[in-house]
């Protein structure tokens, strides 16, 4: 793994991207539920919306820690893998 290291960052800088995370906070989670209720139709289960999103948002926070990039689940991944 990189080294863990904490994001540099000023309230200015929260300030001026918080709108466009706020954008993407929205489309990652909208994509995301909408891969969960897609595989509930294949598998014939039933997904708990909050903790995917929590987990989700849980793991984003994470990896900034570690340098890595936000990610959402996919429709064609999760396909893939049932």
């Amino acid at each position: 793994l990189p080294a863990l290291s904490f994001p540099s960052f000023s309230l200015s800088a929260v300030i001026a991207v918080l709108p466009n995370a706020f954008a993407f906070f929205l489309l990652g989670a909208i994509e995301s539920l909408l891969s969960a209720t897609v595989a509930d139709a294949m598998t014939g289960r039933r997904h708990r919306s909050n903790c995917e999103l929590a987990a989700q948002g849980a793991a984003n926070m994470a990896t900034a820690f570690f340098g890595g990039m936000v990610v959402t689940g996919t429709i064609a991944r999760t396909a893939t893998n049932i």
